[in-house]
């Protein structure tokens, strides 16, 4: 069934039937500003955030299922859910440039858990959009921040997966790209991802511009391997390495025993080719029987 939610200033979620008729308001929030902003949380819950906490709200049951997350100091900047990630993760954009990562659901319960805090690369706060696994962060100015022409705003491709493989461990290369515009200055980003089968478009839009760019994204997807450790890179060449070692030695060995074996065999016809030679044929001869006729000759003529 549709419906249609609006957040107000006071703290406040309105849902309301298609024909436009209120179905309710729950008051989610008692942070100064109320509301600032609402996400899809899934096909009937929506996610809130307010300047210092957020949680999901539930359209059905008109109640939020747990208790919103709270904790920072700084006021939130923007915020961008996960739904694909099995923990269902929420990355929150402050606005002192700060990018921390929530964990929301942890063995099919309803958890609010600090997972890892983005390296900080940016004195003005982050927009946030996800494509093929990366997170882009477009830096905005907040406020006064706005009036001032100051450095030039970039785009940041961050890399969560490599991000959490080495942390703490060794150089995460979290981010996989920086693009900087020079002179133009980007001030709204949007991202259309069709699938698989086309590549991801990126609309901006430039300061003091008319007009909206469209640029094609050729990045290679991050990969969605299991290494959760740095010392991964080191053991995988290492036993690449050993297993090579020890097809070269087996191949050695299967090549050499065959030559031994004709030399063994060419050693035990030399042996007996001097036998064959005395006997004044090739072939042996049978020396007992012979023996035996010499000896009765020998007795015939003494008698």
């Amino acid at each position: 069934q549709l419906f249609f939610v609006a957040g107000d200033s006071r703290g406040g979620l309105s849902v309301f039937h298609p024909d436009g008729s209120l179905k309710g308001r729950v008051i989610v929030t008692e942070d100064p500003g109320g509301v600032l902003g609402l996400r899809r949380g899934g096909s009937q819950a929506v996610l809130f955030y307010s300047s210092h906490s957020f949680g999901f709200f539930s359209i059905t049951r008109m109640d939020m299922p747990c208790a919103p997350c709270t904790g920072w100091a700084s006021t939130v900047f923007d915020i961008h859910l996960e739904p694909d990630h099995p923990e269902a993760r929420v990355l929150l954009a402050l606005e002192n440039a700060d990018v921390l990562v929530f964990s929301t659901m942890h063995e099919g319960s309803k958890v609010c858990d600090l997972r890892m805090k983005f390296p900080r690369v940016s004195e003005l706060p982050l927009k946030l959009s996800l494509v093929n696994g990366y997170v882009l962060a477009l830096q905005t100015p907040h406020g006064r921040e706005r009036e001032q022409t100051g450095p030039y705003r970039e785009i940041f491709f961050f890399d969560p997966l490599a991000m959490e493989r080495s942390y703490g461990s060794v150089h995460s290369r979290t981010v996989a790209l920086q693009v900087s515009f020079a002179k133009k200055q980007p001030e709204l980003l949007l991202v259309h991802d069709a699938g698989k089968d086309s590549k991801p478009l990126i609309a901006l839009n430039f300061a003091a511009a008319r007009s909206v760019e469209v640029y094609e994204l050729n990045l290679k997807p991050v990969s969605s391997g299991q290494e959760s450790n740095g010392w991964v890179a080191w053991w995988k060449p290492t036993l690449f390495g050993l297993l090579l070692a020890a097809v070269v030695v087996w191949y050695i060995r299967k090549r050499w025993k065959p030559a031994e074996e004709e030399e063994e065999s060419k050693e035990g016809d030399g042996e007996e080719s001097p036998a064959a030679e005395a006997n004044g044929s090739d072939a042996p001869r049978q020396e007992g029987p012979l023996i035996e006729e010499i000896e009765e000759d020998e007795d015939e003529d003494e008698s």
